[in-house]
């Protein structure tokens, strides 16, 4: 039987500039807010056939993310230790590591994303992860800045 236990503490840490560009910008660079929010943290156990393997939690992470041209948006988990990440990009383009995303020209300022993240489950009955979810400005394009969402859940067998 898969048991999910959901453990959500939000820490919001928000610093968007506001920056000037040139009227009627289409792929909305001329605006350097910077979004990024999670709409859902999800786990299910999952019990490996192998007798040699560790039995896996599964992690999903959902949610949205805005930002002007070359914003990437990166997912990380700390708490174990990731076997595998797989990153859904929605309308932007997939980063050069598995686990972002980039906006690029031509490409909208918003989109909906999806991580799924798959950890070792160790030996014990429940284990708890912290998923780090940030958008930052990856070229200098005039805009600093940053957005960062940080959610904990605990995973139970």
């Amino acid at each position: 039987m898969i048991t999910r236990h959901m453990f959500l503490l939000a820490a919001l840490m928000l610093s968007a500039l506001a920056c000037g560009g040139e009227e009627g910008d289409p792929d909305d660079s001329a605006s350097c807010e910077f979004a990024v929010a999670v709409d859902s943290v999800t786990c299910a156990f999952v019990d490996v056939a192998d007798p040699f393997a560790s039995d896996e939690f599964h992690i999903t992470v959902q949610g949205t993310a805005k930002g002007p041209k070359s914003t990437e948006l990166a997912v990380a988990t700390e708490g174990g230790v990731s076997y595998s990440q797989e990153m859904q990009c929605g309308t932007w383009g997939r980063g050069g590591a598995s686990h972002t995303c980039h906006q690029k020209e031509g490409q909208p300022a918003n989109t909906s994303w999806q991580a799924k993240i798959v950890e070792g489950s160790g030996n014990g009955s429940s284990r708890s992860f912290t998923i780090t979810s940030k958008v930052r400005q990856i070229l200098a394009t005039g805009c600093p800045g940053e957005e960062t969402v940080v959610k904990s859940i605990t995973c139970t067998r």
